[in-house]
């Protein structure tokens, strides 16, 4: 087994969807066929544009974007474990 599969998500957060390892992240993940999930702000940049889910939140200023994402992130990891355990 390798370190990612194509059964696995990506799950990838970055504040203007911009940042290079999100790129190389989300390359990666598509070359070996698995589905990616964004959670980003501003216009959503590359990570909105290439994820096949993807959660924009109407902000730009970064501090504004994080404050977003956590309720969000939160509701997701709560949905998880109720769905998995």
């Amino acid at each position: 087994m390798g370190i990612w599969e194509k059964e696995d998500v990506l799950w990838a957060i970055s504040t203007s969807g911009n940042a290079c390892n999100i790129k190389y992240a989300i390359v990666t993940a598509k070359a070996k066929g698995m589905t990616v999930v964004g959670l980003t702000g501003k216009d959503g940049g590359y990570l909105g544009e290439k994820a096949d889910v993807s959660i924009i939140v109407p902000e730009s200023e970064t501090y504004l974007v994080q404050e977003l994402h956590l309720p969000i992130y939160h509701c997701l990891c709560l949905m998880l474990e109720d769905e998995f355990f």
